[in-house]
């Protein structure tokens, strides 16, 4: 996921640019003792915000969108307890990216809490908050190749 959107966000290649993705950062954000710091899978800020990595260990900013992956040991604390963690600390959209189901939930904050805006599976192309300005295709996170235009 993050090779998807680093390059059309992060990097400005093919999209808009304005972002600073990373992989596991470490974030302390500060709302919640008992659960500070916490890693995401991957976060993103725009940068306005963060224009540049940090030169501390952890983060104390919060990003505008985090990806999880969760896996059968990590899908409970993912879901109830870092997705409120997340709302808890203004998170305005969150990723879940499911491999083994082929599987992308697209969150967005309301208030302290999540409203699953939409779920893609398999091969679908698609445009998801807040990095709806370019399409996704999903098969590249499944380790496929989108079909060629024009049927090959």
């Amino acid at each position: 996921m993050g090779a998807l959107l680093g390059g059309p966000f992060d990097l400005g290649i093919s999209g808009p640019g304005g972002w600073l993705i990373l992989d596991e950062p470490e974030l302390s954000l500060g709302v919640d003792p008992g659960y500070d710091p916490v890693v995401p899978d991957l976060a993103g800020w725009r940068v306005e915000v963060l224009p540049e990595v940090p030169d501390t260990a952890q983060i104390h900013v919060t990003p505008q969108w985090v990806c999880e992956i969760p896996s059968p040991g990590t899908q409970r604390a993912d879901r109830l307890l870092k997705l409120p963690f997340y709302a808890r600390a203004g998170v305005e959209h969150c990723w879940f990216l499911d491999p083994l189901d082929e599987a992308l939930e697209v969150f967005e904050r309301r208030g302290e809490h999540w409203l699953l805006s939409g779920t893609c599976t398999g091969d679908a192309s698609v445009r998801a908050a807040p990095f709806e300005a370019i399409e996704l295709a999903l098969c590249w996170l499944w380790g496929r190749r989108p079909p060629a235009e024009g049927g090959g």
